[in-house]
């Protein structure tokens, strides 16, 4: 769906952007936007540096925990509520007409 499709690239921009400034333990993926994008824009720091604050403290026990949405950490952690955001953004399109591809595809 595209809403799901937008909240998961969000989260791509948000450890790109997190791994091009260069300042957190990075994953290989953060470490690979680095290496292709180059170091974070001067007007994107800020942003950048609250991603890298949201990926720190980002609730590593979430299998454990039964209702995402009552759990604070999880829920107000500025990673799932940007890619909330942009998520909103697109369920609009979500029952758009290329409903078609998915069933002729098996999907």
């Amino acid at each position: 769906m595209p809403s799901t499709a937008a909240h998961e690239v969000e989260h791509a921009y948000q450890h790109a952007l997190a791994g091009q400034n260069g300042k957190i333990n990075s994953t290989s993926y953060e470490e690979r936007a680095l290496k292709l994008l180059g170091e974070c824009p001067e007007t994107k720091r800020i942003e950048a540096e609250g991603y890298e604050n949201a990926i720190e403290n980002y609730p590593k026990n979430l299998n454990e925990i039964s209702n995402l949405r009552e759990y604070s950490p999880y829920w107000e952690n500025k990673l799932e509520k940007g890619a909330r955001l942009r998520e909103e953004q697109f369920e609009q399109y979500d029952n758009y007409p290329y409903n078609y591809v998915i069933e002729d595809t098996g999907f």
